[in-house]
């Protein structure tokens, strides 16, 4: 005995309607890699390196603990934090060849590098 259904049977959606579904998860998923991945300023961006120390110098590698005795030609990346003690002095050569003197009793942040290009004239 067959059943007769009046009106639209209802039935699984089309492939044409759902079609874009697939491809936009996709797209959506390689965006957001794509964002992760980006290089940011935090990322282990190296800012410059150590070129002096004296006595007791301590750096925190992007903030996060436990502090290490910094030594000569070591990299200072950008987020390291930098303590020198009483009788500590640093300097440190950024890689556009700028320098920073860090005095005794200080505490800084390498929150960000600047680099400028001098203008050039093309032939």
């Amino acid at each position: 005995m067959q059943r007769k259904v009046s009106g639209r049977q209802k039935c699984a959606p089309s492939s044409k309607r759902l079609g874009f579904l697939p491809a936009a998860r996709v797209l959506v998923s390689l965006l957001s890699i794509t964002i992760i991945l980006l290089p940011n300023p935090g990322f282990s961006e190296v800012a410059g390196h150590f070129s002096q120390i004296r006595t007791a110098v301590e750096q925190t590698k992007r903030g996060n603990p436990p502090p290490v005795q910094a030594k000569v030609q070591d990299k200072v990346e950008v987020l390291d934090a930098i303590r020198t003690d009483n009788s500590g002095k640093a300097a440190i050569t950024f890689v556009d060849d700028s320098s920073l003197v860090i005095s005794p009793l200080s505490y800084i942040i390498i929150d960000k590098t600047l680099v400028a290009f001098a203008p050039y004239n093309v032939l």
